[in-house]
């Protein structure tokens, strides 16, 4: 056990993510997982990506159809595969799905007490093109150990790993991952698909990360040696090159697959690949054509059941489990000697020999330089061959052999000159070669013998210009004429002749051009100055014009860089300016302040120039005609006629009507310099450069006075805005007379104490509507009103109105009256009265009464004993008078009276088929008890059913009809079913008219007519005719028989059996 531990430890050391592991069929399990049937559900998520997050969408239970069940409370670990049609599907699988599966608490260790989830993670899938669906499927079962099915998927990766429940923990120890080989793998040893052999397809397996070992269990087969499908365009090959895009280039997969070998899906035994795992593992599955190394093909299997039979299996139909294996199957007592597979690899190495030449400064050339030239590389090639043992090298780091270098670029060191840098000299001209035998190259591939190279470089020195008294003579921007040596053009470490350098306003005192001995040495140069002019000048920068300036001194003379005589010159330039001013002029810019230097330059003059504009006056109030812009200025221009018109006044005017003599009088109100604008002056011109619009002046809305009983059409007026233009804003507002209303009630005075206003019915009019003034007519709305009510049973009593039948003159806006005026009607109730002897209403009659029940007896046919025969006779024997109001139709009643002294009698009613037992009903003293009369005692009369009879009478139909015997009676009581019995006489046959049942009518019961015919009889008689042939011979010889011939005739007698 230790020793078999040790190797896989030193197995692990060496672990190489492209190697599988085989073993022997039986394997050590070193972990105490229990698989635990009670495990919680199983949950599968899609794995999305939201703005850079892990997002987890569940996948929702479905039927067998990939409908979405409504119940999702289902176990999934419950779900049988065959017998249950609800599943965890996903048949929308591309590229970019990922698919995450986790049973929770499926594991417990036995030695810890631990439990684990186990977590599958399905990506990458590489889609079987030639489905136009375009998309692959998944189907997750309960049982790890069933794990999924995925179809029209070449390949994919999977990943597995184990996590702590309720934790995050991963787990590092070892466990085992199976993948169960259940459907048409390479065909194994007597099994033969029905497809030709290039087209049966293989599932395989690569392990990516994580796997040690592979265990192969009885009955199962995985190929020993690893194939190549980097000539095959299968879903195995992209899908390795897809990985391959995210792993260092030291991590690379190779594209070799394991094929898992045996062929039907029903063969026992051949069942699992399993792979000995730790931490997470992640294997490539997939199928493919084990002999083209392309996508899988169509395979047809014989069928267990008929072999004669085949069955259509899907080309990437593949189903692979995730359990934990039984450890009863995989426990031995030996550990397996576990190997590697032989897997030996040449590789070609690569050393590089390489000198490069670069160039520099000396670190006292400081500030912006020339770029330096670009470093030389040179570089010289050796190749060998490493042949490896992988396998030998993963477990003990030998098995290398290795060829000697071999340069592959000779003669690459040769002899670089310096290039020549301007300004600057080198400290050599050129770097020597390197013979390539002064070049080695160690085991390692690192070389010996060749170098870099620096080339130094130093600033040329200058030729410095300076005055007589040694100090250098600087730029105007405070810079120097110092001007480097040229470079020698046929040597980069020396300088050639250079000439002065020409300064303006300079000449040197001597000589033209120096040729340095030291090429890093300055030459110092004296240079003496030339005499230069300063003029003013003025300038009219707005008609562009130079303008007069000999009034003030305007010329001076000076040396080269000497000041300016800056008094003098200020002095001049003020002197100048106020002279322009006093006409109207203003300084254009900045006054030069006399200051400055005279320059270097004898070709040109220089110049202090005074740069001013015209200035303008802004007029803002009327000016008065001939009056000076300048008053200074004895031939100043005048103001134009605009400038004497830039205030004008403006004014509001309302106007009132329609009020009569309550009219107000017109408003008017007048703003004086209420319109302005400006008047803009050119003061040396006099000309108008600028006139701004005419302001406006806005005048406010004026409250409309208030004139009681009118409105005004404007609450306010007068709003508007006045211009150059319309100086004046009018306005108007008119009254007109507001709206009255007289409004009719009616009141019902019956009750003096409780007077009530009484509803006009609908229809009539109860206002009079009119405006203030206006006379108002009431008759015949008010006589309306009267008529209606009195037909209403109403009477009037009283009319209360206005004084002065005019409307008013309170204040309303619309068409409401906030203070209307009212005329008044009263009206009391009309009566009638009401007399039994003219009257025969129901509520007059009848205090008192006698009942007279009509009702059937017992034993009557199709009538329930005591139910209603005739309607009842209610008998009443008092009386009252009364007094009705016409308006509430309330009434007001006299005592009850006792009209007579008995009840009447009466006769019962005859009822067809049906006898009373009292056919009159005696009259009955009333009773009194207390003095009050009483009702009478009930009166019931039974009705029975009387006996009707009717007959059955049979008729010959052959013989016009005729009755055949006597009439049959048939008794009965009144609606009453009985069932006849027919004889049929001798000698006739039934032809029609029986009834089933027959019910007795209360009125005419009809007979029962049978229809007969005559019945016949045929019989057939036969007679015989014959006739002999005899033979005789003349000479007594014996002569033939004889022949007898038979006639039959035969005919039919019909006998009718009534007849005869």
């Amino acid at each position: 056990m230790a020793q078999w531990e040790q190797e896989r430890a030193e197995q692990e050391k060496h672990y190489d993510p492209n190697q599988a592991i085989p073993a022997t069929d039986v394997a050590h399990v070193e972990n105490t997982f229990e698989y635990n049937s009670h495990a919680k559900d199983v949950d599968a998520y899609y794995v999305e990506q939201e703005n850079g997050q892990e997002k987890l969408r569940p996948i929702s239970l479905t039927d067998a159809n990939f409908n979405v069940l409504p119940d999702q409370s289902g176990q999934p670990r419950n779900f049988g595969e065959n017998d249950n049609p609800v599943r965890l599907q996903v048949n929308d699988v591309t590229a970019n799905t990922v698919i995450r599966i986790k049973w929770t608490d499926v594991l417990t260790d036995v030695n810890t007490g631990k439990h684990y989830d186990m977590i599958i993670e399905l990506s990458d899938p590489i889609l079987d093109k030639r489905y136009r669906e375009g998309t692959g499927y998944y189907e997750i079962y309960r049982d790890v150990n069933s794990g999924i099915v995925f179809d029209r998927i070449t390949a994919l990766k999977l990943t597995k790993y184990l996590v702590e429940t309720g934790t995050n923990n991963v787990y590092e120890g070892e466990d085992y991952f199976t993948q169960d080989t259940l459907n048409r793998q390479i065909p194994a040893a007597g099994v033969t698909p029905y497809d030709a052999p290039d087209v049966a397809r293989a599932e395989f397996v690569k392990p990516i990360d994580g796997s040690l070992a592979a265990f192969i269990p009885k009955g199962s087969h995985i190929m020993a040696t690893p194939q190549d499908i980097s000539s095959g365009n299968s879903g195995a090959k992209e899908l390795i090159a897809k990985i391959n895009q995210t792993r260092p280039a030291d991590q690379q997969l190779s594209n070799t697959v394991y094929y898992s070998e045996g062929f039907d899906k029903y063969l026992a035994g051949a069942e699992s690949i399993v792979f000995l795992t730790k931490g997470k593992a992640s294997f490539i599955l997939g199928t493919i054509n084990s002999v083209t190394n392309n996508d899988a093909d169509t395979v047809h299997i014989p069928r267990p059941d008929d072999p004669k039979k085949l069955d259509f299996v899907w080309r990437d139909y593949s189903q692979v489990g995730f359990g934990i294996l039984d450890k009863s199957v995989f426990q031995s007592d030996v550990k397996p000697t576990i190997t590697y597979h032989y897997d030996e690899l040449q590789t070609p190495e690569t050393a590089v020999a390489q000198r490069k030449v670069s160039y520099q400064y000396v670190p006292e050339v400081t500030g912006s330089t020339p770029e330096l030239p670009a470093t030389v590389t040179q570089t010289s090639s050796y190749q060998r061959t490493a042949t490896v043992d992988y396998a030998q090298y993963l477990q003990d780091r030998t098995g290398v052999v290795t060829t000697a270098w071999q340069n592959t670029t000779p003669k690459q060191f040769t002899q670089v000159d310096t290039p020549i840098q301007k300004g600057y000299y080198a400290d050599r001209v050129s770097v020597g070669a390197v013979a390539d035998t002064a070049v080695s190259v160690d085991n390692a591939g690192n070389t010996t013998g060749v170098e870099d190279e620096v080339v130094t470089y130093h600033a040329l020195g200058n030729i410095v210009p300076q005055t007589k008294d040694g100090h250098e003579i600087p730029t105007n921007d405070g810079g120097n004429y110092r001007t480097p040596y040229n470079n020698d053009p046929t040597d980069p470490t020396k300088a050639t002749n250079t000439p002065y350098p020409e300064i303006p306003g300079y000449h040197p005192l001597s000589g033209t051009s120096v040729t340095p001995w030291d090429p890093g040495q300055d030459t110092p140069v004296v240079y003496v100055a030339d005499n230069q002019e300063l003029y003013l000048r003025v300038f009219d920068d707005q008609t562009h014009q130079q303008l007069d300036s000999t009034m003030v001194t305007n010329k001076f003379i000076g040396a080269s860089d000497a000041a300016f005589p800056t008094t003098d010159v200020a002095n001049n330039l003020q002197r100048l300016l106020a002279y322009y001013q006093e006409r109207g002029y203003v300084l254009h810019g900045t006054l030069p302040d006399g200051t400055g230097y005279f320059d270097r330059n004898t070709q040109q003059a220089q110049y202090l120039d005074l740069h001013l504009v015209h200035g303008n006056e802004v007029v803002t109030n009327n000016k008065t005609p001939g009056q000076l812009i300048n008053p200074a200025d004895p031939n100043s221009p005048t103001y134009p006629t605009a400038a004497q018109d830039v205030m004008r006044p403006v004014s509001q005017r309302i106007t009132y009507s329609g009020a009569g003599t309550a009219t107000p009088s017109d408003k008017v109100t007048t703003v004086p310099e209420a319109l302005k604008r400006t008047v803009t002056v050119d003061k040396v011109t006099g000309e108008i450069v600028q006139t701004t619009p005419w302001s406006t002046y806005t005048f406010s809305n004026v409250s409309s006075p208030k004139i009681p009983g009118y409105t005004a059409d404007q609450t306010q007026a007068g709003a508007g805005t006045a211009t150059a233009e319309q100086p004046e804003v009018s306005a108007h507002v008119n009254y007109a007379p507001d709206y009255q209303e007289v409004i009719i009630r009616a009141y019902d005075v019956n009750n003096p104490e409780h007077v009530t206003m009484i509803t006009v019915p609908v229809g009539l009019a109860t206002k009079i509507a009119g405006h203030t003034g206006e006379v108002i007519t009431v008759d015949a709305t008010v006589t309306a009103i009267k008529s209606a009510l009195t037909q209403a049973g109403y009477v009037f009593v009283k009319q209360t109105q206005p004084a002065q039948l005019i409307f008013d003159n309170t204040t309303n806006t619309g068409t409401g009256d906030q203070e209307p005026q009212y005329i008044d009607l009263e009206f009391v109730h009309g009566s009638q009265n009401l007399d039994h002897n003219l009257d025969t209403r129901s509520d007059l009659h009848g205090q008192i009464s006698r009942q007279i029940r009509y009702v059937y007896g017992a034993d009557v046919p199709q009538k329930r004993a005591g139910s209603m025969a005739a309607p009842t006779v209610v008998q009443t024997a008092t009386y009252r008078d009364g007094q009705q109001d016409l308006v509430t139709g309330q009434i007001t009643y006299t005592p009850w009276q006792v009209e007579a002294d008995q009840f009447a009698g009466q006769t019962s009613p005859e009822l067809p088929g049906y006898i009373a037992d009292q056919t009159f009903v005696d009259p009955a003293e009333v009773q009194s008890l207390a003095g009050q009369p009483q009702d009478g005692s009930e009166v019931v009369v039974t009705y029975t059913a009387t006996d009707p009879e009717t007959f059955i009478k049979y008729v010959d139909d052959d013989n016009n009809c005729e009755q055949v015997g006597a009439k049959v009676r048939l008794m009965g009581r009144t609606l009453e079913t009985i069932t006849p019995h027919y004889t049929i006489p001798a000698g006739y046959e039934y032809v029609s008219g029986k009834q089933a049942t027959y019910t007795f009518t209360t009125t005419e019961n009809p007979e029962i007519v049978v229809h007969l015919r005559h019945q016949r009889q045929t019989t057939t008689e036969m007679t015989y005719y014959h006739r002999t042939v005899h033979y005789q011979t003349t000479d007594g010889t014996e002569a033939p028989q004889d022949v007898v011939q038979t006639s039959t005739w035969t005919r039919t007698v019909t006998v009718d059996l009534v007849t005869g």
